[in-house]
């Protein structure tokens, strides 16, 4: 075997990705991030982001996940139902199961953002 030869396997690594959604609760607006090294850094790029869209008190509401997908999902205003936000190993996984929540309180609940971090496999 050549130095440095694995003898044909391969070897490596997972990397844990971040991801967060920070929602101003005065404003209902939202900044999101995902795929990043980090928690910080996804907190600190989802708040960053609700600031750009003009809120000023985004650091009072940040949603992380790592390794999973997200949704965002709310009824309409009326229903007295909250925002939620909701993780899954899959989209369709998370979107079941706000929507199972959701539709407590409305049938017509609508999905604001959905995306995912899943980790990074590194072959060294």
């Amino acid at each position: 075997m050549a130095c440095g030869d694995t003898g044909g396997t391969s070897r490596g690594g997972w990397h844990d990705r971040f991801g967060a959604i920070a929602l101003s609760p005065s404003t209902a607006k939202a900044g999101t991030s995902s795929g990043r090294s980090s928690k910080r850094e996804a907190r600190a790029e989802a708040r960053a982001r609700c600031e750009e869209n003009g809120a000023t008190d985004c650091g009072q509401n940040i949603f992380e996940y790592h390794n999973a997908c997200v949704v965002l999902m709310s009824p309409p205003r009326e229903s007295g139902g909250r925002t939620l936000m909701v993780t899954g190993q899959t989209v369709a996984e998370a979107v079941a199961s706000a929507a199972k929540e959701c539709q407590q309180h409305s049938s017509e609940c609508t999905v604001y953002y959905q995306d995912c971090s899943q980790p990074v496999y590194e072959t060294f």
